[in-house]
């Protein structure tokens, strides 16, 4: 609880002091509700730190999961993604009209977390995912009531989603097909340059963890580091603000050595994925994203990501 206490303190402290300038920004600062008073924006801060971490202590005590390291029985869900990305959460929720870097950071800083953990071999990929997910929920859910509460109105204009240069940086959970292969977790970076009215060049750059129990022995973690480049699609919905980008990817990828599993070396790798972004300000998306990917090493890997993204555009 000493834990929980000091990061939550942290994180007020932090938007304590961003409290004014948030609450009177200008028109030109933004498309969200310029009005907010401070007892606003501390309140839903509060309230999403604390209803998270009530939320996952109650998983924690319920589910009983050993861990990889098998140093206990509480491994879901990640109690450091939790916290994570609830702080990732509440700062883009606080500071993403400012600028989109503040929502790139610190969910770039959230998803090390998660990665983090499973390599340290202290959580299962689904312990992150769920993990990120209570963390996410929660903070979304305060502050919805929060805003029934402050009768707050939030003024979101209608952004026309034209298609411009962008880099996101996504939150990745990997479903792979196979037996010995657990749910992964990964971070990609992802750049877009548009090359006609609907259509441009995409790269990205990755790395990912997944859990690997040969033949029921203990967990380790099979990494892998990737680049990959390719074509993608944008168009957009009558819902101007909203666009869907599906993507095909073609590239390399590097495997770090997992006992009793595979050897280090290289392979080729294919992703394709359809996204469904909306454009919140006139430089900032968020993007959800489903795909599939193969790896021809080792054993012709092949997963399906479900991934969620924040966007900066120039």
């Amino acid at each position: 609880m000493k834990e929980i206490k000091n990061f939550a303190g942290y994180i007020l402290a932090a938007l304590l002091v961003q409290a004014p300038s948030v609450a009177y920004a200008t028109d030109a600062d933004s498309v969200f509700q310029r009005d907010r008073g401070v007892a606003d924006i501390v309140v839903s801060a509060g309230s999403s730190m604390a209803v998270n971490a009530l939320v996952t202590e109650l998983l924690k005590g319920t589910v009983h999961e050993m861990r990889p390291d098998r140093s206990g029985n509480n491994s879901f869900p990640s109690r450091h993604a939790s916290w994570a990305f609830a702080a990732s959460s509440v700062i883009s929720r606080e500071l993403y009209h400012r600028s989109p870097w503040w929502s790139v950071g610190s969910q770039t800083l959230a998803s090390a977390v998660g990665l983090q953990r499973i390599r340290s071999r202290r959580h299962y990929g689904s312990d992150v995912v769920w993990g990120a997910a209570v963390g996410i929920v929660s903070t979304e859910i305060c502050y919805w009531l929060t805003g029934r509460i402050f009768r707050r109105h939030s003024r979101v204009e209608s952004c026309h989603y034209d298609f411009r240069p962008a880099f996101a940086a996504t939150s990745e959970a990997v479903y792979t097909l196979g037996e010995e292969v657990r749910t992964g977790f990964g971070i990609v970076f992802r750049g877009q340059l548009p090359l006609a009215e609907h259509w441009g060049a995409v790269m990205s750059l990755r790395t990912s963890s997944a859990p690997v129990k040969p033949d029921g022995a203990m967990a380790e973690p099979f990494n892998v580091y990737a680049i990959t480049a390719g074509t993608m699609c944008h168009y957009v919905l009558p819902a101007d603000c909203l666009a869907f980008e599906p993507s095909v990817q073609l590239g390399v990828c590097r495997l770090q050595r997992t006992a009793g599993y595979c050897g280090s070396g290289f392979a080729a790798e294919a992703d394709c994925d359809l996204a469904l972004s909306w454009r919140l300000t006139n430089r900032f998306a968020v993007r959800g994203s489903v795909g599939y990917r193969f790896m021809s090493q080792p054993e012709n890997v092949s997963a399906f990501t479900v991934g969620l993204s924040s966007v900066a555009l120039f």
